[in-house]
């Protein structure tokens, strides 16, 4: 009774191929909303009819016991599978090189307030389903469905990122309204430089 992670393996050769190549995807590509791709979102034909089948066929739940590591690649088809709480921490590596100055800024804005980011690490985009606010504190809250319960949140908590005398609360001022899409100024960026651990920088 966990939810987990479902994949359809094999899937990151001819079927990504075939996400790829359709025009619906394209267009979301073209939009900026390539971070992922529905089947049901590709055009309709037997192309999209072949990916259903095949992920009908193909999918499999994976048994990740805690404290497990799942690792696959991201263009192997794959979505969440909801059967109970679960605690997870997704994770996306890319090579450095992928990665331009302002998308280094981003990576330190996110990691400075403890915000997610979409599939794509080169990218660091900031995930939309966050928000991109600090949140309320969330109260616990059994159910007779595993499914209904809720966990119990604080409003933040602080990001491990961050050194010793870094000002969470100033941080969230300053760059709570900075733009995602541009360059940071000079002295936001220094300020992020100073607040956040190298060890941390180290693997941005």
């Amino acid at each position: 009774h966990a939810s987990t992670t479902v994949v359809w393996p094999g899937s990151h050769t001819e079927a990504y191929a075939e996400y790829m190549a359709d025009t619906a995807v394209q267009r979301r590509m073209d939009k900026g909303l390539a971070h992922f791709t529905l089947i049901s979102a590709l055009c309709e034909g037997p192309g999209r009819d072949r990916l259903i089948t095949g992920w009908e066929a193909g999918a499999r739940r994976m048994p990740v016991p805690a404290g497990a590591l799942l690792l696959w690649a991201s263009r192997t088809t794959h979505q969440g599978w909801s059967g109970g709480p679960r605690l997870a921490q997704p994770v996306c590596w890319e090579p450095r090189a992928r990665r331009n100055q302002t998308a280094r800024d981003r990576k330190l804005r996110l990691a400075a307030l403890g915000l997610p980011s979409t599939h794509w690490a080169s990218l660091a985009l900031p995930h939309e389903l966050s928000g991109l606010a600090r949140l309320g504190p969330v109260a616990a809250q059994g159910a007779a469905k595993p499914e209904a319960v809720r966990l119990p949140l604080r409003a933040s908590i602080r990001p491990q990122t961050l050194v010793a005398d870094a000002d969470f609360d100033a941080l969230w001022e300053l760059l709570k309204d900075a733009r995602w899409e541009a360059p940071l100024p000079e002295e936001l960026r220094a300020l992020l430089e100073k607040s956040i651990k190298d060890e941390f920088k180290a693997v941005f």
